[in-house]
């Protein structure tokens, strides 16, 4: 997730970094109180992280949404039969013919609260919700299905010239999405995870393979996604909307 730090002191921040010297003597203050946030945050998913988990898929299974965990969480999964290190949110996903309103319901009466949602053309396209309990963020990515690929998600970035969600909405109105296309199947199994069970899609190793490489299985501490996925690539023209529930 992408919650901290802070909006305001990201934009503060590329404000501060062009000013001569000011960077410097700032440096400080601005990095320990980062590390304090980060601190927080690690603290937070490591205490609470399984347990928000095992509320989300005990929600989902009762009320019969078809969910899996998704991107690193599924990685996790399979690789860890957990969480892997350096994770601080919850990944998901659900495919979006599978979409109802009273998902948000089921969250939140179980102590869910939603945090925030990306849509491009009111979801028809492209969806992400956020929900937070906890301390812990957990995301569910949408899974569409179009001409061009059988399915695909986006996730999505403050337009080029702004820094934070907030700050590209206010600037131009809208963010941008990159589209990413993987083969992702729609039967879900279960699988040990930590202390608990989740859904995983069944042709996870297919899905791992396309999205972390053929060598998914060997931890990289140094892993990092550099947009070089010829499957992965800015959706020019589509205009996304973000919503905040703050």
């Amino acid at each position: 997730m992408r919650i901290v730090p802070p909006s305001w002191l990201l934009v503060l921040a590329n404000k501060v970094a062009k000013i001569p010297g000011l960077k410097a003597l700032l440096k400080p203050v601005y990095y320990p109180y980062i590390r304090r946030i980060n601190d927080n945050r690690n603290r937070l998913f490591r205490e609470n992280a399984v347990n928000v988990l095992k509320d989300f898929d005990t929600i989902m299974m009762q009320h019969k949404f078809h969910y899996s965990v998704f991107a690193g969480t599924l990685l996790g999964a399979v690789r860890e039969k957990g969480f892997i290190k350096h994770d601080l949110d919850i990944d998901t996903m659900m495919f979006y013919k599978d979409y109802t309103p009273t998902i948000k319901d089921a969250l939140e009466n179980g102590g869910f609260k939603l945090h925030h949602t990306f849509e491009i053309e009111e979801g028809k396209l492209a969806r992400e919700d956020t929900y937070i309990k906890d301390g812990v963020t957990i995301d569910i990515y949408y899974i569409y299905s179009d001409e061009k690929f059988p399915t695909y998600q986006c996730d999505f970035h403050p337009y080029p010239g702004a820094i934070t969600w907030e700050q590209s909405m206010e600037k131009f109105g809208y963010l941008e999405a990159r589209r990413n296309e993987f083969p992702v199947g729609y039967e879900v199994i279960r699988i040990p995870f930590e202390n608990i069970e989740v859904n995983a899609i069944v042709n996870y190793n297919e899905w791992l393979r396309a999205r972390y490489g053929s060598d998914y299985l060997i931890p990289n501490p140094k892993f990092c996604d550099k947009g070089d996925n010829p499957n992965m690539y800015i959706w020019k023209g589509k205009k996304v909307i973000y919503y905040s529930y703050e």
